[in-house]
């Protein structure tokens, strides 16, 4: 919703009658400017030194079964 329509619909809830010409108008005269909220950003994990955390130097053979474990989470948006 445009900040200009919810002063709007605030002024219609309150009881008075005016537009959201009449609102961006009013707004205009003084030199104010609607601005919107700005969207949260969610941030997971915290950024490594450098390139990235990497422990097994971008190795990932082992001479035998569980020597070396390895694993990794992306977080991607999907919203």
């Amino acid at each position: 919703m445009r900040p200009t329509w919810r002063i709007q619909a605030q002024l219609h809830r309150w009881g008075v009658a005016a537009g959201v010409e009449l609102v961006r108008r009013l707004m205009r005269e003084p030199g104010l400017t609607p601005c919107l909220p700005q969207p949260k950003r969610f941030n997971l994990t915290r950024a490594a030194a450098g390139r990235g955390a990497d422990p097994v130097g971008r190795d990932f053979t082992a001479d035998a079964p569980g020597e070396k474990l390895v694993g990794g989470i992306a977080y991607i948006a999907t919203g």
